[in-house]
């Protein structure tokens, strides 16, 4: 059975973002994906159509649709047999090069950007694996034999692609540009793995026991900024200049963008709503002229042309002419987004340049009664004893649909195992009405007043239905936002459910919100 990931993280103080990973069955003509978002609002925020409104909610959301980065150990990546391996494909087509003019520079570029995707994702996965072990209870002999393998792993696929690879690359015949690309994948590469260096060694810092494995990755963490250094890259943490650390900080997402914006699906706003809406406005502008011109005719069979009732009556026609035409163009602005969508997009692959999908997005502000009944049996779940006498939650509705030419897709991507649906929310106009965000609580210690401030705490649910039409299988994700006045302060997982109700994962204790 195919099934869907999900995941709701803090984006800084005042936004939360949602991670989406659509499962790809191989073999299909046509993907198709739907994500329902039901964001949960306490009633006194008065998040609702008066206050609200579908309007600012979309401008207040980004929605992004990409490709998830395909996981390839890093002992694959240097395999000769794996044909997925980056690397391998790089040599592949380098070795087959009998001139300059039959090296494909973009294919070459996309496959260094990928390494440089694939090695972040595969080295930030093993340092939460080596960091999960001893939490797990696995003895400290596993941590250290399973930090040696990821070492000894890590650097089979640093040395591959600096001996040979860019090695392979020093040739007349290869254009500069592919030059280039190669230094910044060799840099991003240095910069994943002397960050997850730093990270797993000070882990194993806080815990004795752990000590033989950090002392493996010690000898490790000065050697990447070393190399950097050697290279003339930018990215080399100084201890006296700020300037210097600030331009390692920027250098470093730049990087980061560049490796990553071959996933990034290009979405281009589709006309055919607008279209749809110059259509229908022209239709209110001819049934008002249909109208006026059906009155003159009216006004002359009645009365004398020239005459006072007569240029009365045509007066008024014509009132009611411009009222005619505005009603109706109020009505299909109300209810073109309810027949098409509040948003349409032509989704692009970065890699071939073609249109190989579309999204719609559609956003309702409902009440907690308008809702699905296997949606608010979801959010019930959670015991709180005063859900009977507050006033019912207001429910924002996002819908998105996300279609796929399976067969153009997995043409040029045979690495693809999902795609990766990304919902970013900024809570800023959720916070405006909201009290201050701690209170003073007194008690008594040994007949002495104390004072004790508190967190004032709002919760915000957050309810998500992922589906597809020609998948089997649907799922449910229950999050939580736990913020105030200041700002987001953590998300918490409560459940996942498939569509049958068993429940995949309960996390944390269903508490009173």
């Amino acid at each position: 059975m195919l099934n869907y990931e999900c995941n709701v993280t803090t984006h800084g103080n005042q936004q939360f973002e949602l991670d989406v990973a659509y499962p790809v069955e191989a073999g299909k003509i046509r993907l198709d994906y739907a994500l329902d978002l039901y964001v949960f609002c306490p009633y006194q925020l008065g998040m609702n159509k008066d206050h609200y409104g579908v309007k600012k909610f979309l401008e207040d959301t980004h929605s992004y649709t990409r490709f998830t980065v395909p996981a390839i150990p890093l002992a694959k990546l240097v395999d000769p047999a794996c044909e997925k391996s980056p690397l391998i494909r790089i040599r592949q087509a380098l070795a087959k090069m009998t001139s300059a003019s039959e090296l494909d520079v973009e294919y070459i570029i996309y496959e260094l950007r990928m390494f440089a995707n694939i090695f972040h994702r595969q080295v930030k996965e093993a340092r939460k694996l080596l960091k999960k072990l001893p939490q797990d209870g696995y003895p400290a002999e596993e941590t250290i034999s399973q930090t040696k393998t990821f070492i000894d792993d890590l650097q089979a696929a640093m040395k591959l692609y600096r001996t040979c690879v860019l090695h392979e690359l020093v040739d007349p015949n290869i254009p500069d540009v592919i030059r280039q690309a190669a230094n910044w994948a060799d840099e991003q590469v240095s910069l994943s793995a002397e960050k997850q260096f730093f990270n797993i060694c000070c882990f194993f810092g806080k815990d004795d026991r752990l000590s033989p494995a950090a002392e493996l990755l010690r000898p490790h963490l000065s050697e990447e900024a070393c190399y950097r250094r050697s290279k003339g890259f930018r990215t080399v943490v100084s201890p006296v200049s700020n300037d210097n650390n600030e331009r390692f900080i920027y250098h470093e997402g730049v990087l980061k963008k560049w490796a990553e914006s071959c996933l990034y699906l290009s979405a281009s706003r589709n006309r055919f709503t607008d279209r749809l809406a110059q259509i229908l406005m022209g239709v209110a502008a001819g049934v008002a002229m249909l109208f006026a011109v059906a009155a003159t005719v009216l006004a002359t069979k009645w009365f004398p042309p020239d005459s006072i009732p007569w240029a009365i009556l045509i007066v008024i026609m014509y009132v009611f002419k411009d009222r005619i035409k505005e009603w109706l163009r109020g009505f299909f602005i109300a209810y073109i987004p309810a027949l098409v969508a509040d948003k349409t997009d032509d989704l692009v692959d970065p890699k071939v340049k073609k249109l190989i999908g579309s999204s719609k997005i559609r956003v309702r502000m409902q009440s907690s009664g308008d809702i699905p009944q296997e949606i608010r049996r979801i959010r019930n779940l959670s015991t709180n004893e005063f859900r009977n006498i507050l006033p019912p939650e207001d429910v924002i509705n996002f819908h998105k649909e996300t279609s796929f030419n399976g067969e153009t897709l997995m043409k040029h991507h045979l690495r693809l195992e999902s795609i990766t649906e990304i919902l970013r929310f900024n809570l800023h106009n959720f916070l405006v009405g909201m009290d201050d965000p701690s209170s003073t609580l007194m008690y008594t210690d040994a007949g002495k007043i104390e004072k004790v401030e508190v967190k004032r705490i709002y919760h915000i649910h957050l309810l998500i239905h992922l589906c597809g039409k020609k998948l089997k299988n649907s799922m449910f994700f229950h999050y939580r936002l736990d913020l105030n006045r200041d700002g987001l302060i953590r998300t918490e997982h409560i459940r996942s459910l498939t569509s049958d109700g068993m429940s995949i994962r309960l996390a944390g204790n269903l508490l009173n919100s």
